[in-house]
C-alpha cells in the first residue's frame, strides 16, 4: 500500500468511522485541581508561563479540554481548529468562545496571517501525518508564529522504550518520530531551538509522588542500557514526549 492509498483508506475508513464517535471526556477544570495542575506543569511551563492575553491556537482541539483548561485560568484569546464536527460541536459546548473551526489544520492555518499566534499547541497531532505533510503543517506554523513565539508538540516517542506501542497503537499514526527525528523535521522547516521533554508521571498527590520516583529509578535504568549499548548518555525514556520549538 502506497503512502497516499494508506491515507485514503484512513480518509474513508477510519477517520469517517472514529474521529466523530471518540468524543474526548470532557474534565471538570473547576473541581479537578489534580489535573489542573498536571496541565500546568506539561504544557504551560513548557510553554513559559504565558500571560492570560497571550494568543493560542490549539490544533486538533478535540472537545476543547486543553482550552477550556485555558479558560478557567483566565486566558480569552484562544482559536481551537479540530477536523471533526462531533469534536468541534462538543467544544462549541463548553466554551465561551466561538472562534472555533472544523477543517484542516493546514489550510486554516494558511487562512491565518503572518505573525498571527504568540503559541500554537499540538497534542498527538503530528504523528498523524505523513512527513511531506507533517513538514508543510510546520512551516505553516512557524509562518503564523510571532517573533518569539513557541510551538508545543506532544507526540508518542518512537526512541523510548515501548516506542512501538505509541507508534502503532493507533491504526491512524502515519509516522513515530524519535526527539532526534522531531527536532530534525523542525529545524528544516525553520525552527532554529528546539527543546523535547519527557512526560513524566503526575507528581501532584502523594500517591503521584510516589509513582513518579518509581518511574524515574526504572527510567534511569533503561537510560543507562542505552547508554552502555549506543554511547549516548542523554535520551527521553518516556511513552511520549512534550516538543517546544522557536
Amino acid at each position: 500500500m502506497t503512502d497516499g492509498q494508506r491515507e485514503q483508506f484512513l480518509t474513508n475508513v477510519i477517520y469517517s468511522t472514529y474521529s466523530d464517535a471518540a468524543v474526548d471526556s470532557p474534565v471538570d477544570w473547576t473541581s479537578d485541581t489534580r489535573m489542573s495542575a498536571v496541565f500546568s506543569e506539561r504544557y504551560l511551563r513548557p510553554l513559559g508561563w504565558p500571560t492570560t492575553s497571550s494568543r493560542i491556537i490549539e490544533l486538533g482541539c478535540g472537545s476543547g479540554n486543553f482550552l477550556a483548561f485555558l479558560e478557567q485560568r483566565g486566558f480569552c484569546r484562544y482559536t481551537g481548529i479540530d477536523v471533526s464536527p462531533a469534536q468541534v460541536r462538543a467544544a462549541k459546548q463548553r466554551l465561551a468562545t466561538d472562534d472555533l473551526v472544523e477543517g484542516d489544520n493546514v489550510a486554516a492555518l494558511r487562512a491565518a496571517a503572518c505573525d498571527s499566534f504568540d503559541y500554537i499547541v499540538a497534542l498527538d497531532v503530528i504523528e498523524h501525518y505523513s512527513l511531506p505533510d507533517a513538514h508543510q503543517l510546520l512551516v505553516e506554523c512557524r509562518r503564523v508564529l510571532r517573533s518569539g513565539g513557541r510551538l508545543l508538540l506532544q507526540t508518542p516517542n518512537a526512541g523510548g522504550i515501548f516506542g512501538g506501542r505509541g507508534r502503532y497503537g493507533d491504526l491512524s499514526h502515519l509516522e513515530g518520530y524519535t526527539s532526534q527525528s522531531i527536532a530534525d523535521l523542525l529545524h528544516v522547516a525553520g525552527f532554529p531551538d528546539v527543546s523535547v521533554y519527557e512526560v513524566e508521571p503526575p507528581n501532584v498527590t502523594p500517591k503521584d509522588k510516589v509513582r513518579r520516583s518509581a518511574w524515574r529509578l526504572m527510567s534511569s535504568l533503561a537510560r543507562a542500557y542505552i547508554a552502555l549499548e549506543t554511547g549516548v548518555r542523554r535520551c527521553p525514556v518516556s511513552q511520549t514526549i512534550i516538543v517546544v520549538a522557536r
